[in-house]
């Protein structure tokens, strides 16, 4: 199914074109359908429009979708997702070429062969090298969006584009075996109020910032939120764009911004999340950070970070101020990791931290060839609150473990 890009009709205006494939069966309607083996091509506002819950897209292939290969209805100014009980599967989703021509933004900038516009204008890579204003931003969605409560998403490809999940209300939510490559900004946003959401068994390959929890619409705050035996790591030809693995607070600066009311009667400085655990994962940074912590002179409480194969050139942003004020990813808490960070000295990292701190070949001894599998397993901590726990420290639990093994579209397509 192809059309042209979309009219400026709302996605609920009667006669509406702009989706490829509207299930509009209501608010709290089920549906039961399956679409299976349809390839949307450069579609509107969303391929599939999802009014009503119970639905599978199955087989499918998102051509250049603009907010979304599949939205879930959203309800006017409240902004409340309705769809429910909405599972995609064995899908492929991307936007080929945004994510090369920002790169190639980025060797024109360092080379000196593009001048870009004064520091405090637009994030440069964000402006397509085609045009002077042009900005990919319009395409901040990635393969779903609107998602409402209990809502999967596996065994899908998602790659070359700007990201792969918008996730703002997403409740009790999967986001499981999938294989996320070559994203400009994030791999799965738990930002604005995601809750009860599981992101689990997914590789994040060459992506800026493939965790991000940024949320600028205040309460109700995210979490409690499960990120566990993932594996995240940049191929050396993609090392242009550097970020961090997550990225996590709201800039001071933020309370300020008119576009952002609902964080006013919050303190910057301080906020209580119901939680954010991130355990048994895998990383490998080789130039940037691990935590990006968006404001240095903030406190998040009930984030841990434990049992993960870490190896990186940092941990964070660092400072001894930061450390001695307790700021930033130093209020997290560490347990049962091990961590090669090789540029870093011990004594500006969290001391909650200290016990966890191991060199490279302790850690995974061929990380520079992306080898994910340590050489000896080591037994892994108890995690409060966990889900599941784990044998091992790390994503792997055995040399022959493996994820997203079967991504993508399961048929031949002509």
């Amino acid at each position: 199914m192809a059309v042209a890009p979309s009219s400026k009709d709302k996605l609920d205006k009667n006669g509406t074109r702009a989706f490829n494939f509207g299930l509009l069966g209501g608010r709290n309607r089920d549906l039961h359908v399956i679409l299976d083996g349809i390839t949307f091509e450069t579609p509107g506002i969303a391929a599939v429009y999802v009014d009503g819950n119970h639905v599978v897209i199955r087989n499918a292939l998102f051509l250049g979708c603009w907010m979304g290969g599949v939205r879930g209805k959203i309800i006017g100014k409240t902004g409340e997702k309705t769809s429910a009980d909405v599972t995609l599967e064995f899908c492929e989703f991307h936007n080929f070429p945004v994510y090369r021509d920002v790169q190639e933004l980025l060797s024109d900038v360092k080379s000196g062969k593009r001048n870009v516009a004064p520091k405090k204008e637009r994030l440069y890579w964000w402006v397509h090298k085609s045009r002077l204003n042009g900005a990919v931003t319009p395409y901040e969605y990635g393969i779903a969006s609107g998602i409402g409560k209990s809502w999967t998403i596996r065994n899908s490809y998602i790659h070359d584009a700007f990201e792969a999940v918008a996730n703002s209300d997403g409740d009790h939510m999967i986001f499981e075996d999938n294989l996320c490559e070559r994203l400009i900004d994030n791999g799965f946003e738990l930002e604005n109020h995601g809750r009860h959401c599981h992101i689990r068994r997914n590789y994040f390959i060459d992506i800026f910032q493939p965790i991000s929890m940024q949320p600028l619409c205040g309460h109700p705050w995210p979490g409690p939120n499960y990120v566990y035996q993932n594996v995240f790591y940049r191929t050396p030809e993609e090392r242009l764009l550097k970020g961090s693995t997550f990225k996590i607070g709201i800039q001071k600066r933020m309370w300020g911004n008119k576009k952002y009311p609902y964080l006013q009667g919050d303190s910057w400085k301080h906020q209580s999340i119901p939680g954010l655990l991130i355990f048994n994962n895998t990383i490998i940074e080789p130039d940037g950070v691990v935590f990006a912590d968006l404001e240095k002179d903030q406190k998040i409480d009930n984030i841990s970070f434990c049992n993960n194969l870490v190896v990186a050139p940092s941990l964070g942003w660092a400072s001894r101020k930061k450390k001695e004020d307790g700021n930033g990813f130093y209020h997290f808490s560490y347990s049962g990791n091990r961590m090669a960070i090789f540029r870093q000295p011990a004594g500006i990292l969290p001391s909650s931290a200290a016990d966890q701190l191991y060199l490279p070949e302790q850690v995974l001894p061929e990380w520079e060839k992306n080898r994910l599998v340590p050489e000896e397993f080591e037994l892994a901590a108890p995690v409060k609150n966990a889900p599941l726990q784990f044998r091992y420290v790390g994503a792997f639990q055995s040399p022959n473990d493996s994820f997203a093994d079967n991504v993508g579209v399961q048929e031949t397509r002509k």
